[in-house]
């Protein structure tokens, strides 16, 4: 009744390695929307990550519509935008970022606290 798309990346930022899972995809069945199913499967997801030894998950949406659901799991909105390539090899800016920590809170907190805008890589879409 609902799925997520996990793409893991490595990122080097700020010459620091950070283990990233990309989200994407959130979807729940038109009959199943309202009743906690995306909500389930993202606590899964981050403790799904966290055995897996992730840093931190990053995910893009429109945060006035949908930001209240991923904060529900710990996503909050990134202080930057994020650079990434598109699948025609463009490089894009993006807004409406959230990030998660999943293990290691200081990777987090040197995305956020940073004036560079990190690069994630190759998109998959």
């Amino acid at each position: 009744v609902g799925l997520l798309f996990i793409f893991p990346r490595k990122v080097i930022f700020q010459n620091t390695e950070i283990h990233v899972a990309g989200i994407g995809g959130v979807v729940t069945h038109l009959s199943f929307r309202r009743q906690g199913v995306a909500t389930k499967i993202l606590i899964h997801t981050n403790e799904f990550l966290k055995q897996q030894n992730f840093d931190l998950a990053l995910l893009c949406t429109d945060i006035p519509r949908l930001g209240g659901l991923y904060n529900q799991v710990g996503f909050v909105p990134m202080v930057n935008s994020y650079i990434f390539t598109d699948k025609n090899g463009k490089q894009k800016e993006e807004t409406g970022g959230m990030i998660c920590t999943i293990k290691n809170q200081s990777k987090t907190d040197l995305i956020q606290n940073s004036k560079e805008i990190i690069k994630v890589g190759q998109s998959n879409f």
